[in-house]
């Protein structure tokens, strides 16, 4: 996987999607509503977490606010995150892998990765935008963060899609689930 900032990631996702889903052209602008930024949907099988969950392989703990749910891949799928919907129209996606680095990816000019932020103490970056789709204005913040391993990283990613009619009541989940995150 090739190492990209937060809004050309979400720009090549969206693209992807934008041929498999026609309905997406319709929109007023770039940025996803939790129809695009995850496959995973209330009431779709899956694997299901609730409570703390601990991650060995990927060494991470995180708290799925009470009262919800956290929705992964299927059971036989390797583990790469879940998605938490705080409503209908809001979600949270945790997203976590292992970074492999191609030649041409060091000598690529980057942009600023978002403002520096901390979580579980760790360097991180954090990039807010807006846009309208269908007529309804959308917050998306995306946090990433670099996990360096021996000889290798790990790379996770968070996501926050929200109405931004629905930010007062969907924000703290995102942020207290973000301040649940423990790395070792």
């Amino acid at each position: 996987m090739r190492h990209h900032n937060a809004q050309s990631v979400i720009r090549l996702v969206l693209g992807a999607l934008a041929l498999c889903r026609p309905m997406l052209a319709q929109n007023d602008s770039t940025i996803p509503t939790c129809q695009t930024a995850t496959n995973a949907r209330v009431g779709q099988g899956g694997v299901t977490y609730s409570g703390t969950l601990r991650n060995d392989d990927y060494q991470f703990e995180a708290t799925i606010p009470k009262g919800l749910t956290g929705l992964g891949s299927d059971p036989n799928a390797p583990f790469h995150g879940f998605a938490i919907f705080p409503s209908p129209s809001a979600c949270v996606v945790f997203d976590i892998q292992q970074v492999v680095v191609l030649p041409e990816d060091r000598t690529r000019a980057r942009r600023s990765p978002g403002m520096p932020i901390k979580v579980d103490g760790r360097k991180a970056f954090e990039d807010t935008f807006t846009g309208t789709i269908r007529g309804r204005l959308y917050l998306n913040t995306v946090v990433q963060l670099e996990l360096p391993r021996q000889g290798y990283k790990n790379w996770a990613t968070i996501y926050f899609v929200t109405p931004l009619d629905e930010r007062s009541t969907t924000e703290p989940i995102f942020r207290s689930f973000l301040a649940s995150l423990r790395f070792w």
